[in-house]
């Protein structure tokens, strides 16, 4: 009988615990509007404001370069470098490889992006924007990150429930089997 009950109160504090251990990674899209100085940056970011890592873009920045006129760079993969700025510490950098080996650095004024919600692009530094060949072609004069209206739902996890649940049904079968044995 001790056993039983033993066994139970672990079974209990397991499913009670259940919604501190399984949580689902939160994935947010955000659109992405930035002024250079001589053009501009339009598209969307998506970020795991759960684990605080970009997880993908779809943006294109539009310059004026000196003897070529309009250019359009598009950045379609997940940052090949993203973390703390080790220049600037308290800043969240994140850079980007596009079309025609183009870079595109963004700069957050945040340590982390977990639990991030938006909010302006990091400007005063002077190295948020647009580079190529060893060449800067444009900074970031101003921008901002801002939700989409329609936020992604939380990513079930369908396989750790789905294990507790037979573990939990495996529990009670013994039980039941144990105080059938004895009556």
């Amino acid at each position: 009988m001790r056993h039983s009950t033993a066994l139970l109160s672990l079974v209990l504090l397991s499913a009670a615990a259940l919604p501190a251990i399984a949580k689902a990674d939160t994935v947010q899209t955000f659109n992405l509007a930035a002024t250079l100085v001589t053009g501009s940056v339009d598209g969307t970011v998506t970020i795991d404001t759960t684990t605080g890592f970009i997880t993908g873009e779809d943006f294109a920045a539009t310059v004026s370069l000196p003897f070529v006129g309009r250019q359009t760079f598009d950045f379609e993969n997940a940052p090949y470098f993203q973390g703390k700025n080790p220049s600037v510490p308290h800043d969240y950098t994140a850079e980007f490889l596009g079309t025609y080996f183009a870079n595109f650095q963004l700069e957050f004024p945040t340590q982390s992006l977990i639990g991030y919600t938006g909010g302006d692009i990091l400007t005063s530094s002077g190295k948020c924007g647009l580079s190529g060949s060893a060449l800067d072609l444009d900074i970031v004069k101003s921008g901002t990150l801002t939700p989409v209206l329609t936020p992604l739902a939380a990513t079930p996890e369908p396989s750790s429930l789905l294990l507790l649940g037979t573990g939990l049904l495996g529990v009670a079968g013994a039980t039941r089997r144990r105080f059938a044995a004895k009556a």
